[in-house]
């Protein structure tokens, strides 16, 4: 879109009150894509017009002017998009005759160039924002022949006393699934806002939370962090209330695994990864791929605390994981 769409007749507030009513209305969604382009969210207004272009609202057919103006601009603003991914990925020297082979591969499946490879197991990874193909299908992975991992399950204790530190200090812990102000907000079965299960961050999506020491982050020294700037890592503590339970869902990146030292561990509860179901145990590393569908109990009467952190996958080269960075931030920057 070479300018600015005018402004909508529909204003703001009054867009939000129609799509919490009808999620289908048209004429809302588009006006919402055309605050969204106004506000300088390029993305946002492009999934706007998208779904805009794509709803069932019966009172606009296929020749409709809303959706065709809907279609016109999806497709421009995605072929801005790709526009922009190449010449970030260009000017930070990583033409398309350098791309990995996978690396390739998935941005075709990511720009809707190819289609991904068939399914051929019942417990797939089911990424909610990237897929990165030709990865191995696991639920838990072994990753115990690295010498970080021995690293982290000896600084056990020491992690345990940080924990005490925390847990001493009120409303450290908050809902891990939490709204974000101006988003559409997915009630995750229940989780939205629900501090059965809850979490305190040492670092958020890449960001060192608070000033003081961390020997939880100096015992992760050595891991294999994944590291995208705005996205990855985090290192948390997650806490699940007696009782509680985390209903089945998938992660949001395929090429990484998530960890678990588990630090309060009161028994009768598990983890379940696919087909394949373990029990925490006490200074044990698990670690194993979200993005598989997972769900967690825990059936004690008393609160179940882990260390969580993501890594990259061995199976990465270094390139790859260079790739990735720099294409997550020509996202993050259009």
């Amino acid at each position: 879109m070479a300018s600015l769409p005018p402004e909508p007749a529909i204003a703001p507030a009054e867009v939000d009150r129609r799509l919490a009513d009808n999620p289908v209305d048209l004429a809302a969604l588009l006006a919402k894509a055309d605050w969204s382009m106004r506000a300088g969210d390029r993305r946002s207004a492009g999934a706007l017009y998208a779904a805009a272009a794509g709803s069932p609202d019966a009172q606009h057919g296929p020749g409709s002017p809303d959706r065709q103006r809907a279609m016109q601009a999806s497709g421009a603003l995605q072929q801005a998009y790709i526009d922009h991914m190449l010449q970030t990925l260009a000017a930070a020297g990583h033409g398309q005759s350098d791309w990995h082979p996978r690396f390739q591969k998935a941005l075709d499946i990511m720009t809707g160039q190819r289609a991904r490879d068939p399914v051929q197991t019942a417990w797939p990874q089911m990424p909610g924002v990237f897929y990165y193909p030709d990865m191995p299908n696991v639920d838990f992975a072994d990753l115990s022949d690295a010498d970080w991992w021995n690293e982290v399950e000896q600084a056990t204790e020491i992690i345990a006393a940080e924990l005490d530190l925390v847990r001493d200090t009120e409303g450290t812990f908050a809902a891990y699934v939490h709204g974000q102000s101006g988003a559409a907000q997915n009630d995750y079965h229940g989780m939205l806002g629900n501090d059965d299960w809850s979490s305190h961050h040492l670092v958020e999506n890449g960001a060192v939370q608070g000033d003081a020491p961390s020997a939880t982050r100096d015992a992760l020294a050595r891991a294999p962090l994944c590291e995208i700037d705005g996205r990855t890592p985090s290192v948390l503590f997650s806490r699940l209330k007696p009782g509680a339970h985390i209903p089945p869902h998938t992660g949001m990146l395929n090429f990484r695994y998530i960890c678990h030292l588990p630090i309060v561990v009161p028994g009768n509860g598990e983890l379940r990864v696919g087909a394949a179901r373990r029990a925490w145990e006490r200074g044990r590393l698990m670690a194993f791929d979200d993005t598989v569908e997972h769900e967690a109990w825990n059936r004690s009467g008393e609160d179940r605390i882990v260390l969580i952190f993501d890594v990259w996958k061995p199976e990465l080269e270094e390139v790859e994981k260079t790739q990735l960075r720099t294409l997550f931030g020509a996202v993050d920057s259009f």
